[in-house]
Parts: structure tokens; C-alpha cells; sequence
């Protein structure tokens, strides 16, 4: 029994550092973190859980275990000036960020994370094939005449979902966070119907990101992806139809070179999850 009991403790104590390393990797191969909850149309009363997941277009999807040293925000907006704070809340390595919030408002209710993660290295074609992914161009030639082989790269992203608690009143869906990369709602998608144009702002450090590549991605309830690429225009906009029930997701990402002593590349990666359902009923999104 004794015996069993170091075993353990070992496997635990090499696990965890383990379990950070693989993320990282997968961090470097361009897939998305994003959250979702188990609803995203919920109950006053009713217990949140919300996840932090890896995936590729919803795809491939994993379960990312909360890190607190990693990150910087995580708050639930429940109005224009009501926010909590719930990094207090969230608890290392669980298998959900929230498992067990009682939800107290009703309304519109937003959650933003922002985490930074560790500098990885990346050789030289990685970094291109990235760059090729997000249709930066310029900065791709820039990468494939430089002779630099060994790439840092730092990786920023900044999350927002919005769900429901009974009646789906309020403007949190287009509250600014300030975030260095984010995606603004225009549109109460959860006030909208079959066809209904929804609006999104894309903005980089405070400005408008004009030509910036966003990938609309809708999974259905019957468990079909449906992406789609947009580009914001000159002020920064895309515009979308809400065309199928299920979940949504918009992201973009930005990289660019920085002088940093410690980083080559800061790359930046923005998720903005919803639901759209005419009939308001959804199965579990998770």
C-alpha cells in the first residue's frame, strides 16, 4: 500500500509538467484555444461549467486543464459596470475552469480569459507555414529571406463567450475589454433569426485591424462544421449571416516581429464563442 503510494505521488509530481509541455507543443501547431460552456442557454439557479479547449475548427477538440500563473484576466461581465472576478474561484489542473458556479444574474452574460503562455522555439518553417495559414503574407517573404533557423515565439490570446441566463437582455455581447486583439459583437446574436446580418469590429491595440483574416466556424447540433474565411475591411468589420443553429465561433490571429531581448515573434490569438437558436434549445455544447 505504502509502495502504491510513492508510485503515485511520483506519476503526479512528473505528469503535471508533462500535461504543460504538451500544450505548449500543440500551442505551436496553430490550433485554437476557445471556451465553451454546458449551456449557453442557461437558468437563474443554474450551475455554469466552462471549459477551456484545443481544438482545430472545432475539431480534434481537447480538454486544456486551468493554469493560474498563465493567466492574466478571467471574468464574467454579467452587465455595463457588474463583473466578477473568478480566477479566485477557477482551481489548478481541473478538468473544467468552472465546474460548479452558481449563476445569480439573468441576462446576457459575457466571460473574457486572457493567458500568456511560454516562449516556445520554432525553426524557420514552422513559423512560415503559420504565417502561410493566416495569409500574412508580407511577413511570411520577410521570414523565408531571413537565415534565422531557431524562432522564439510568444503567444498571447485573449477569449470571450457569451451565453444566456433566461431572458437575453443587456449589452455585454459588444463590450470593449481592451484586449491587444479582439472581436466586438455588433449584434445581440441571441435577439436575431434566420438570415438576421450579425457585425464584428476587429481591433489590434486599441485601433480598427483593417484586412484581417477571421474564420467563421459553426458546428450544428448535429455535430457538422461549417467554416468559412472573412476579411475585415478598411474599418475593420466583418459581416455574417446567422444561417444555421448551433454554435459559433469567430477568431483571428495577428503575428508580428518584436524587439523584445527574449522574443523574435508575438503572436496573438483571439475566440469569440455564441449559440444561435431560434427555438432557444440546445443540447449540452460540451
Amino acid at each position: 500500500m505504502v509502495f502504491s503510494v510513492t508510485v503515485d505521488s511520483m506519476k503526479n509530481k512528473y505528469l503535471f509538467p508533462l500535461c504543460l509541455l504538451l500544450v505548449i507543443v500543440l500551442a505551436a501547431r496553430a490550433s485554437d484555444y476557445y471556451l465553451i460552456p454546458n449551456n449557453f442557454f442557461l437558468h437563474k439557479g443554474e450551475k455554469l461549467i466552462l471549459r477551456l479547449l484545443l481544438g482545430d475548427y472545432f475539431e480534434n477538440e481537447k480538454g486544456v486543464q486551468y493554469q493560474s500563473a498563465a493567466t492574466a484576466k478571467l471574468v464574467l461581465h454579467t452587465g455595463s459596470k457588474n463583473t466578477v472576478d473568478l480566477k479566485g474561484i477557477a482551481k489548478d489542473a481541473d478538468s473544467a475552469i468552472l465546474s460548479n458556479y452558481k449563476l445569480e444574474n439573468t441576462g446576457l452574460q459575457l466571460i473574457e480569459m486572457d493567458q500568456v503562455y511560454p516562449v516556445v522555439e520554432l525553426d524557420r518553417a514552422a513559423l512560415i507555414k503559420e504565417l502561410d495559414q493566416e495569409q500574412l503574407t508580407k511577413l511570411s517573404e520577410k521570414a523565408s529571406a531571413s537565415f534565422q533557423q531557431d524562432i522564439r515565439e510568444r503567444y498571447t490570446t485573449y477569449l470571450k463567450t457569451l451565453f444566456t441566463v433566461d431572458k437575453p437582455n443587456g449589452t455585454v455581447f459588444n463590450k470593449e475589454l481592451g484586449q491587444t486583439l479582439e472581436i466586438i459583437l455588433e449584434e445581440n446574436p441571441y435577439k436575431l433569426g434566420y438570415g438576421d446580418d450579425v457585425t464584428a469590429l476587429v481591433k489590434f491595440k486599441g485601433a480598427p485591424l483593417a484586412n484581417a483574416h477571421v474564420d467563421l466556424v459553426v458546428k450544428t447540433s448535429a455535430g457538422k462544421i461549417h467554416p468559412e474565411r472573412l476579411a475585415s475591411d478598411a474599418s475593420g468589420h466583418i459581416t455574417f449571416k446567422l444561417s444555421l443553429e448551433g454554435t459559433y465561433m469567430l477568431r483571428t490571429v495577428n503575428i508580428d516581429v518584436t524587439k523584445a531581448k527574449d522574443v523574435d515573434y508575438e503572436k496573438w490569438g483571439a475566440a469569440y464563442t455564441f449559440a444561435f437558436a431560434n427555438t432557444r434549445k440546445l443540447p449540452d455544447a460540451y
